[in-house]
């Protein structure tokens, strides 16, 4: 959603976070695998921020990637389908979609 430079770290805004499918890093305690199919260069530091203006909504404070473009991917890895289930609509940003891959097949959940 969004990409800024604060402090020579780039902070990314994805339009996800604690209020959503990243809840399990709040009340499971676990930090997602985390990645990107991009390979655009050299990696950084980042920072990775749900979508509301929260300050607590932040998936990571400190994650190496390359710069990234707004609109490419982050992938949540072995997140499980209770993230989903229990995720909010908080300040009406709307739950994220949701791409199941499987050894086998892969099914777009909405």
């Amino acid at each position: 959603m969004g990409k800024a430079l604060r402090n020579d770290k780039i902070w990314y805004y994805l339009d996800d976070g604690l209020y959503g499918t990243f809840n399990g890093q709040l009340y499971d305690h676990i930090n997602y695998p985390l990645s990107t199919p991009y390979n655009y260069g050299p990696l950084r530091t980042c920072a990775l921020s749900g979508p509301t203006c929260d300050s607590f909504d932040m998936i990571r404070d400190e994650i190496s990637l390359p710069d990234l473009e707004i609109g490419d991917l982050i992938v949540g890895k072995m997140m499980g389908a209770y993230t989903w289930a229990s995720a909010s609509t908080f300040n009406f940003f709307p739950k994220t979609n949701v791409c199941v891959v499987d050894t086998d097949k892969t099914v777009k959940v909405d």
